[in-house]
């Protein structure tokens, strides 16, 4: 019998979905609602603007008008298929209702591009959240575009042009004549709000719903035309993933489930438990695994933990088990996402590379992008496990100085104290009239963000470098009905995306200790921690730090002791950090910008973790709120 050939597979067809992480739930439905409909092999990929900086491919500054983080990258999208075959990009604010497959079958390789030919022009000043409402030639066509990839015109669509052509040259297709643009039927980008379904014509029905003004996940538009369909697709949604993960976890091995609580308390353990065997542990992440490093000698990689099933609810866990030896093991993360294998490895303390004791190299850009990166993927991989400890809030509380034994309940008391002590010691009891704009720098799943748009009646933008926290923080904003108040992205705390003046509030809780060189703040850098939160205050607005510090020096010291700063770099090692300064320090920094009103406290009542807590007693560390007030316009400073 000859050989006969066999069927070869049906490639996947690309879909490059524009991801805005304060719209990760209209990105999840969006997606869901592509798929569930497709009788075709799809491969869905989300553009995400912080993933492309990261590799270089996106380096625009974002201007005012940008009302997404994807209102350039979708051009990318020729690019991003290596310049093969016909590939699709939509903004995340489509619903599908049809098989996407009938949309493929209308290709035709005579064009660079097919789309939807709106003539719309929109009534709105604002949409979404409060963005403004552009109008110009053109408008939408580019929100969903069918890419002949290889057509020899859309070669020209580099990263470089990309990150330099003006909007009107790439939103209006100005690399092609106006015959190399194909029509797509109005069904496929079917404008909520503007296209019309005419009764008795099929013609009219939509096939993808397009939420161009403001979806449901937006609290401003919950009630928009087609709401409901929205509604139901991410309940469905929901559900099926809830069904996908339940699937997964009975799947599991019996040894395999059985370590999800070794996990969900093995990275607090080590942090908090103030161990001779384990003083320090930093979390990595080596390519498909993480890899915890100890910081003090050992022997032997083969270690005993002591674990406690109640220590995610304690504070003073009491071990009552171990593990013995701790070698290599796979662990799977308490939401099922993905599976690591851990491996303990020691490492003399003497040549563990510490970013604390390299000054000199902090101020070049390439160690801070270093200390980025591992500062988000230490909050990437941990985010979730410290949301199951800690709650919406991701910072100390504030307690009796006399406290004893904290429970979980009392820490969540004890951080909204915090807050509230943050804010009287700035003497922010109250809001003004107007409706304040806050920012949150680092605001970790944006607990403070919440608490102050719900305190103030505040519009709140927060800002951390990890996309796994900026995601969640806005899947809490919207379960908690507080999508149109508060948003949050990635975005660096040097170089803050906002323009300057904007906040009656800056608010930095627990993120100045990730900062390098607050030193060089008291020069002319302008892309430095301080300068930075000064940039983006309002004339008149308040600026609030709460942050650890180390001890103001003596009058004649140059430095800390030794064996202070031995002790220092043992906690900046545990957590990603760069050199602390003192309180005094940020003092002079604010001072320099000419603020008024300075002012400074130590809080004696917050709870350290126990490897801080040597530091705090012997006085080498504090816990401090620096506030300052930015002078008003009015003013003749």
């Amino acid at each position: 019998m000859g050989s006969q050939s066999q069927p070869q597979p049906t490639p996947a067809f690309k879909i490059f979905v524009g991801y805005d992480p304060r719209e990760d739930i209209a990105y999840q439905v969006c997606r869901h609602s592509i798929l569930k409909h497709s009788s075709i092999p799809l491969q869905i990929i989300p553009i995400v603007q912080s993933q492309l900086r990261d590799k270089s491919l996106y380096w625009r500054q974002r201007n005012q008008l940008e009302s997404t983080e994807f209102s350039f990258t979708r051009f990318l999208t020729p690019y991003l298929a290596d310049y093969q075959g016909w590939a699709m990009f939509v903004d995340c604010d489509f619903l599908y209702l049809s098989d996407i497959k009938q949309l493929v079958d209308l290709l035709d390789d005579k064009f660079a591009l097919m789309c939807v030919q709106h003539d719309y022009t929109p009534k709105e000043t604002t949409k979404m959240d409060g963005a403004v409402q552009t109008v110009y030639p053109r408008k939408n066509w580019s929100s969903m575009v069918l890419y002949n990839c290889s057509h020899p015109k859309n070669k020209i669509l580099t990263p470089e042009l990309v990150n330099t052509e003006t909007g009107a040259f790439l939103h209006r297709f100005q690399w092609l004549e106006d015959d190399e643009i194909g029509s797509v039927p109005f069904v496929w980008n079917f404008l909520e709000g503007h296209n019309k379904v005419v009764e008795g014509d099929s013609n009219t029905y939509p096939k993808a719903v397009h939420y161009t003004r403001g979806g449901p996940w937006f609290e401003a538009w919950k009630h928009c035309e087609f709401a409901d369909l929205w509604l139901n697709e991410m309940e469905d949604y929901l559900n099926k993933k809830n069904k996908d993960e339940k699937e997964e976890e009975e799947k599991e091995p019996t040894q395999t489930k059985s370590l999800h609580g070794i996990y969900h308390c093995l990275l607090f353990l080590i942090m908090l438990h103030n161990t001779s065997t384990i003083a320090v542990a930093v979390l990595h992440r080596r390519e498909d695994r993480a890899m915890m490093t100890t910081t003090t000698t050992i022997s032997s990689p083969t270690l005993s933990l002591s674990l406690s099933p109640t220590c995610h609810s304690r504070f003073h866990p009491n071990p009552i088990s171990s593990i013995s030896p701790f070698n290599k093991i796979k662990l799977i993360t308490p939401q099922r996402r993905s599976i690591f294998t851990f491996t303990m490895e020691a490492v003399d303390s003497s040549s563990s590379s510490s970013i604390s004791n390299n000054n000199n190299s902090n101020s070049n850009s390439s160690v801070w992008k270093q200390l980025q990166k591992g500062i988000a993927e230490f909050y990437d991989e941990s985010s979730s496990l410290w949301e199951n400890i800690w709650g919406d809030h991701m910072h100390h509380g504030f307690y009796d100085p006399d406290s004893t034994q904290v429970s979980l309940s009392d820490h969540t008391t004890a951080q909204i104290r915090m807050i509230e002590e943050a804010l009287r010691f700035a003497g922010m009891t109250s809001g003004g009239d107007d409706e304040m704009e806050v920012v949150d720098v680092g605001c970790g799943i944006g607990g403070s963000s919440r608490y102050l748009a719900n305190k103030f009646n505040a519009k709140c933008e927060g800002i951390t470098l990890s996309p796994v926290q900026a995601q969640r923080a806005n899947q809490l904003a919207f379960a908690q009905g507080l999508a149109h108040k508060v948003s949050f992205q990635v975005a660096d705390a040097l170089e803050q995306p906002f323009e300057d003046g904007k906040f009656d509030l800056v608010w930095s809780m627990e993120s100045g200790e990730h900062m390098p060189d607050k030193q060089k703040a008291l020069t002319n850098v302008s892309v430095q921690f301080v300068s930075e939160l000064v940039r983006v205050a309002a004339p008149g607005g308040r600026i609030i730090i709460v942050t650890w510090c180390h001890r103001d020096l003596e009058e004649g010291e140059e430095s800390l002791q030794e064996w202070e700063q031995n002790l220092l770099k043992k906690i900046c090692d545990a957590f990603y950090l760069p050199a602390w300064c003192s309180t005094a320090h940020y003092v002079k920094l604010l001072q320099s910008h000419s603020l008024e009103q300075i002012g400074m406290k130590t809080i004696k009542g917050a709870l350290a973790m126990p490897l801080m807590i040597e530091g705090f007693k012997k006085g080498v560390i504090k816990f401090s709120i620096i506030t300052c007030r930015k002078p008003p316009l009015s003013s003749s400073s």
